[in-house]
């Protein structure tokens, strides 16, 4: 931080023209409010369909030792989820997938999606 910033932050008059940028307080038990992009990620996913994805994300990446966002990103799981592929061809329309992946877990993947349509 410069001279010139640390002087504002004790004094707001030794720098005019400028202002702090004054952060909302946080109101305890509030909801968090989603972004809109946020909330629009849900669209047509299938939650049940996401979690069972999920679950098996977290095997595989406790068998290899490493943490489940290497596997796949939840963005990828949700998109997974919503678009319910079903070959491996698909697979790689899904955003977060690309053909080393596809090869190495697709076929799991692929086998929990139609198990959890077909039920």
């Amino acid at each position: 931080m410069t001279a010139e910033g640390v002087a504002l932050l004790r004094d707001e008059s030794a720098a005019p023209g400028l202002t702090l940028a004054r952060q909302r307080t946080p109101t305890k038990g509030a909801p968090r409010s989603r972004s809109r992009i946020e909330a629009e990620s849900w669209d047509h996913v299938d939650r049940g369909l996401f979690d069972r994805l999920r679950a098996l994300r977290l095997d595989l990446a406790r068998a290899r030792g490493v943490p489940p966002y290497v596997i796949f990103h939840d963005a990828t799981l949700r998109e997974m989820a919503r678009l319910r592929p079903t070959s491996k061809a698909a697979l790689l329309d899904v955003k977060g997938v690309g053909a080393r992946k596809a090869a190495e877990l697709g076929d799991a993947f692929l086998i929990l999606i139609a198990s959890h349509t077909s039920a």
